[in-house]
C-alpha cells in the first residue's frame, strides 16, 4: 500500500523552523556547472562558486503554513564569471543544508535571478528567499 502520511500544520511549521535555524549565520552559495546528485555531495571540481551571500542570524522568520521567509541577505561581490545553475544553502560552519536550481526570473526555478550570467566583481543581491517544508496530503 502506498504511503498516505500527513502532517498537521504545527508539525510542518516546527520542521521548517528547525531546517532554517541551521542556516543562522550561514550562506547561500551560487554555482555554475553540474549539481551533485544530493545535497550531501561535494560540489566537485567542475562546479564554480560564483558568489556567496551571507544569511543573517537568525536567517529566517518563523514559519507559517510551512513557509519561512529569509531576513534580508547582505549583498556580496561575485567571485567568478559564469551562468548560475544551482545553489547550496550552508550553515555557519559551511555544511550543506539544502540545494536548489537557479534560473532566470519567471522560470519557476528554486532561486530566480534577473541575469543569465554573473560577472566577477559585480554586486549580487538576493531580494527574497523562502523555504517551504513539504507537507504531504
Amino acid at each position: 500500500m502506498p504511503s498516505d502520511f500527513r502532517q498537521a500544520r504545527r508539525a510542518v511549521d516546527a520542521a521548517a523552523d528547525a531546517v532554517v535555524a541551521l542556516l543562522n549565520g550561514g550562506g547561500l552559495r551560487i554555482y555554475s556547472g553540474p549539481r551533485p546528485r544530493s545535497a550531501d555531495g561535494s560540489p566537485g571540481d567542475t562546479a564554480i562558486r560564483l558568489v556567496e551571500v551571507a544569511f543573517a542570524d537568525p536567517a529566517f522568520g518563523p514559519a507559517k503554513d510551512g513557509t519561512a521567509t529569509a531576513h534580508p541577505l547582505a549583498a556580496a561581490r561575485a567571485l567568478a564569471n559564469g551562468p548560475p545553475t544551482w545553489f547550496r544553502a550552508v550553515s555557519a560552519d559551511g555544511r550543506a543544508i539544502f540545494d536548489g536550481a537557479v534560473g532566470l526570473e519567471g522560470s519557476r526555478a528554486d532561486l530566480e535571478l534577473p541575469v543569465a550570467t554573473i560577472i566577477a566583481g559585480a554586486e549580487v543581491v538576493i531580494t527574497s528567499l523562502v523555504y517551504t517544508q513539504p507537507r504531504g496530503g
